[in-house]
């Protein structure tokens, strides 16, 4: 439980101003330290009746999936195509020996009180594939409403070296109506790097993104959609070729530009410049450790 008080005009300490109070479960090993209810109260907290100050209250809901480990899969067990879920008093006292599980999050109920008899209440939903990624996203919004709700799919690319998280596709409905869609494109499936991203206007039309990268993998080059002209927006990366991994310059469409230089060493900047020319300096000792940290208007002083 945390509280904020009030400062009266004297200096002096007042009342609680706000208490917040947040609640985790300890039930078993896998829901252990996960937060489930967080409520925001006027005041101080009245044990005798928590509510009557309440402003907000956020409860989370999580669900219990056992791993299926056969053949090296090492992902959710699942069952004509639905995520078998186990009790949430999983493994209590390690009664299921050296069976293993994932906890996911399965919804967020968020009530906005403040102090009145009306509120608002909202609820999030996710659902999830066998390997733990969030696959649709239900925001069903006010409670009371029901004309609020929308949902978004997420489609996710198949790469290789275990990348599991890079999005292939997003569609946002409101009921049966698209109103947003994006896709993205990677070139290589060992690096899982997007290379372009598509915000579609209708089913043919498109902007477009593109990231290319060097063969170092860094990134090399954002180019966004161009303008009615046929202008692009872009920001251009250079590193240093001594271990090409350092961004020493960024450049834009305008003709901008920043600078950075590295100590090798220590992996630590030794100076910025900005694009306004304004120049920041660092320098440490021995151990890499920040000794002295000289501004822009400060550069020129060599004490």
């Amino acid at each position: 439980m945390s509280r904020t008080l009030r400062r009266n005009s004297n200096g002096t300490t007042g009342n609680d101003y706000r208490t917040t109070v947040k609640k985790f479960n300890n039930t078993s090993y896998y829901l252990n330290s996960l937060e489930f209810e967080t409520s925001i109260y006027k005041d101080a907290l009245d044990p005798n009746s928590p509510d009557a100050n309440l402003y907000s209250r956020i409860r989370n809901e999580y669900k219990v999936y056992e791993l299926d480990r056969s053949n090296g899969n090492n992902r959710i067990l699942s069952s004509s195509g639905n995520l078998v879920a186990l009790p949430l008093p999983f493994d209590i006292g390690e009664s299921e020996s050296r069976k293993q599980a994932i906890v996911l999050l399965k919804k967020t109920n968020t009530i906005v009180k403040e102090l009145s008899t009306d509120f608002i209440e909202n609820e999030i939903q996710f659902s999830y594939d066998i390997y733990g990624r969030v696959i649709k996203y239900d925001d069903l919004g006010d409670l009371q409403n029901g004309q609020d709700n929308y949902y978004t799919e997420i489609g996710y690319h198949v790469l290789y070296n275990n990348i599991l998280n890079v999005p292939k596709a997003l569609k946002a409905f409101e009921g049966s109506t698209l109103k947003r869609h994006r896709t993205t494109e990677v070139l290589n499936s060992n690096t899982g790097n997007i290379t372009k991203i598509k915000a579609w206007i209708n089913g043919s039309d498109f902007s477009k993104t593109n990231i290319p990268y060097d063969s170092y993998g860094n990134l090399k080059k954002i180019i966004y959609p161009p303008n009615a002209s046929g202008q692009s927006m872009f920001y251009e990366y250079s590193y240093g070729s001594t271990l090409n991994k350092y961004m020493v310059g960024i450049n834009d469409a305008f003709g901008y530009e920043s600078k950075t230089v590295y100590n090798f060493n220590f992996d630590v900047v030794l100076s910025t410049t900005d694009l306004a020319s304004n120049v920041m300096k660092y320098s440490y000792d021995s151990f890499g450790r920040m000794n002295t940290i000289v501004a822009p208007k400060e550069a020129n002083n060599t004490n």
